[in-house]
Formats: structure tokens, C-alpha cells, sequence
């Protein structure tokens, strides 16, 4: 696939955006495997070009009994950054846009957004959804759960939206390791759980 987006930028927006740069969100549906995601920026005044590119692997959610989607993060502070083209679902799910960057000033606030997917359709079960923070020297900073019945899937595969609100005035200056971790009560299957790193400054 690909996607082109232009958008002029007027001069009394040049000081901003030299500041805080633009957020381009796009949407892409594609099966599981693996793919090169290439994205590129040309200035048509000057034609200074950036690029990037960036390796990704989809995962087959449909494959184990439990899954966890990829983490996605919104901050107060990312609503600084100009956005073109929002995503109409993550509006849905987030108070504001996804941010690219993992550095966060202190005093920000996070909102967090995963998805967790369950196919076990055999007997009605609870899901413990876990969300926690944890310090470069291994304190949990944070931590919030819920938990999710398989009755809200009506007998089928399906998932279970997760969110939790990170406030960060207390968090010292560092990095730290975010867990979305999920563990079904049926069973004595292990749980499952994607981690993100991310710094405060």
C-alpha cells in the first residue's frame, strides 16, 4: 500500500512546527507476516528529503488462546503536536492522538490503549487484565487490573479494550518498562503480555 499525504505549512504555524514537528497518522490493513514499513518527508522549496524505515512483524491473533495487541500511547503533552488525519478508531479509545515519540516530560499524562484477544470459546472464564510501570531499578511504579468475562463475546473469538491513565508528576527522571499483561482463569496456560520502554525527563 501506499500513501501520500501533502499539506502546506503557513507562516504563522513555521515556529511550532520547527518546534514540535507535524503527527501524520494513516491506517493500514494487512494479513499476518512480515513487512518493511518506509516512511518519507520532502520539502518541495527546498527538496530536502528524510526517511525512515522500520521492520515490522503482524502477529496472528486468531492462532493462541489468549493474545496481546501491540501498545499504543497518547500523552497531554503529544496534543502540543499538529496532526494530520486522525485515526477515526483510535479517537474512539484515545483522548488525543498516538504519540511516536517514548520521552514524556514529567508531569505528563499518559493514556494507554491495548487489546487483548481471546479465543477460547470452550467454557465461560474471566480474563485479569494487568497493567503496570516499572522503574529502571525494578519498583513497581504503577499498577491498575480489570477483569473481563468471556460472556461479553457471545461465544466467540473476539476482544477485550483495555485502557488505563499513567500520571507521571511523581515519576523521577528516567526509563521505565510498561506491561500489558493478560492471564485467563481457565486453565493453567501462562499469561501473555507485550512491554513497551519509555522515558521520563
Amino acid at each position: 500500500d501506499r500513501s501520500v499525504v501533502n499539506f502546506a505549512l503557513k507562516p504563522e504555524n513555521h515556529q511550532r512546527f520547527v518546534q514540535t514537528g507535524v503527527r501524520v497518522s494513516t491506517r493500514l490493513e494487512v494479513p499476518p507476516g512480515r513487512y518493511q514499513l518506509r516512511v518519507a518527508a520532502r520539502e518541495s522549496g527546498t527538496g530536502r528529503v528524510g526517511s525512515v524505515n522500520y521492520d515490522l512483524d503482524v502477529p496472528d491473533f486468531t492462532k493462541d488462546r489468549l493474545a496481546v495487541s501491540g501498545i499504543v500511547i497518547a500523552s497531554a503533552a503529544g496534543t502540543l503536536v499538529s496532526t494530520v488525519k486522525h485515526d477515526a478508531e483510535l479517537r474512539d479509545v484515545l483522548p488525543a492522538p498516538p504519540a511516536a515519540s517514548r520521552v514524556f516530560p514529567r508531569g505528563d499524562e499518559l493514556a494507554v490503549y491495548a487489546e487483548v484477544y481471546d479465543n477460547d470459546v470452550r467454557n465461560p472464564h474471566t480474563v485479569d487484565i494487568t497493567t503496570t510501570v516499572l522503574s529502571e531499578d525494578g519498583r513497581n511504579v504503577f499498577k491498575t487490573s480489570e477483569e473481563r468475562s468471556s460472556s461479553e463475546l457471545q461465544g466467540k473469538p473476539g476482544g477485550y479494550g483495555h485502557q488505563a491513565r499513567i500520571q507521571l508528576k511523581d515519576f523521577a527522571p528516567g526509563t521505565y518498562l510498561l506491561t500489558v499483561e493478560a492471564k485467563s482463569r481457565a486453565g493453567n496456560e501462562p499469561p501473555v503480555s507485550r512491554t513497551i520502554q519509555f522515558e521520563v525527563r
